[in-house]
Parts: structure tokens; sequence; C-alpha cells
């Protein structure tokens, strides 16, 4: 009993000086960077690679909760478009052993809405009223939003037959079907905050990298062989970031 009563009394003061220094800020950042993906090929005989980075952006609201002098719990809620590219080699078929291509590329362009859990180690001042952060941990995506905006691998193909077979036309999808709704991904961010009157100004640079595959479904898209294609795509970033804690 003496002992449950100690701890308790511990915990009730460890809780007291913590919520004597709590400090809870919101702000707003934004950042422009570079996003792109990264492909496995799940089919032999099939070579996927990802396609070129392109530029993308990163907005919204952060909350950082600071419970000591140098650390603090950083969380929020960003809007982040990114892209997953693809290009592949070898033929494809949206018919089992009939090859339509030798080659094909997609471009996807998606958008997530991010919630960072992370932690923010600060510095001692390295000059007047200026700290260098580190900051990183998990986040989780919401994709709310895709569009196809190139593909190689859909539209209407001219299939050439042997007579007395006629010659057709076939419809083919797009090589990605749907994209998995969540994602997990970590994130790390270092740069300098900038104290003026009772606003922290601050930029850095930060990377983000996804852990699991936001390919859900391809369509029936089959090697010549007849065996259907699948591969798995995790998408990455690095960017520079600018804000404002108020």
């Amino acid at each position: 009993m003496k002992k449950n009563l100690f701890i308790l009394a511990f915990c009730l003061l460890t809780a007291s000086a913590s919520s004597s220094y709590a400090q809870f800020k919101l702000g707003f950042k934004t950042a422009l960077g570079f996003a792109f993906n990264r492909t496995d090929s799940k089919t032999a005989g099939q070579k996927f690679e990802s396609g070129s980075a392109t530029a993308r952006i990163i907005i919204g609201a952060i909350a950082d909760i600071q419970f000591a002098e140098k650390y603090a719990f950083s969380t929020g809620l960003l809007y982040t478009s990114k892209q997953s590219n693809f290009t592949q080699t070898g033929p494809i078929t949206s018919t089992p052993g009939v090859a339509q291509t030798n080659s094909g590329s997609e471009n996807w362009g998606t958008q997530y809405l991010q919630i960072p859990l992370t932690m923010k180690l600060f510095t001692s001042d390295i000059f007047p009223n200026a700290k260098v952060y580190i900051q990183a941990g998990p986040q989780v995506e919401i994709m709310v939003g895709r569009k196809n905006k190139t593909s190689t691998f859909s539209g209407t193909r001219t299939i050439v037959n042997t007579p007395p077979t006629p010659n057709g036309t076939i419809d083919e999808p797009t090589l990605v079907k749907n994209f998995n709704v969540i994602d997990i991904s970590v994130t790390a961010s270092s740069g300098i905050e900038y104290t003026i009157g009772e606003n922290i100004l601050f930029g850095g640079i930060n990377f983000q990298t996804g852990f699991l595959n936001n390919v859900w479904q391809t369509n029936n898209v089959y090697q010549a062989g007849g065996k259907e294609v699948a591969f798995s795509s995790k998408t990455s970033m690095f960017s520079i970031e600018v804000g404002i804690k108020l």
C-alpha cells in the first residue's frame, strides 16, 4: 500500500513539474521538394523501374508541445502531393498470350493528408535567439486524391491477327487499378528556429519515406507468357521547409 502511494505521489509530482514548463505552440509550414517512388517487381521476367523525381509541395498546420527546455512532441495536419511513376521493359499484354507492347510507362499524381507523430530536440542557442532543431518519428498518411497523368498502357490498341482471324481492337486499362488509402512513413527534419518577439520562424530540410506498398491492385495486365504482372511501389520525398510558430 505504502509503495503504491509513493508511486502515485511521484507521478503527481512529475506531472506537476512537467505542466509547469509545458508550452503549446501552433504554427504553419510549407515545403517544396522532389518526390519519387521505389518499385520492386513481383513477377519473374519483368523489370519495373521508377520514373524521374518531380517537384511537389507540403503545406499545413503544425503543433509543438514542449514539455522540457530542449524537448517537444510535434504533430500537425499536412497536405502533401506526391507522385508514382513506373517504367517497364518486356512484353506487356491485356489478353494472356497476346503481346501488345514491348515497353510502357505510367505517371500518377497522388495527394495525402499527413499526421506526424514526432519528437523534436533543440540545442542551446547557437547565436542570440537561434536554436538548431532535429525532428524525427513516424507519420500516418491518408490518401485523399489520385490522378493518372500519362499512361502508355491505357487507350485503344490494334490487334493484328493471322488470317482467317480478323484484326481487331482492345481497350487497355491503366497498369494501376487502385492505391492503398493508408500509408505509414518515417519523417526526419533538421533546421534552425529563430525567435522574434513571441513568434518563432524556422527553416530546414526534411526527408520522408513510406514503408507500405501504395499499389493495392493492378489491372488485368499480363506478360506475353500469360502470367499476370504484379509489382510494389513505395514513395519518398526530399524537401526544404519554412514556417512560423505563433
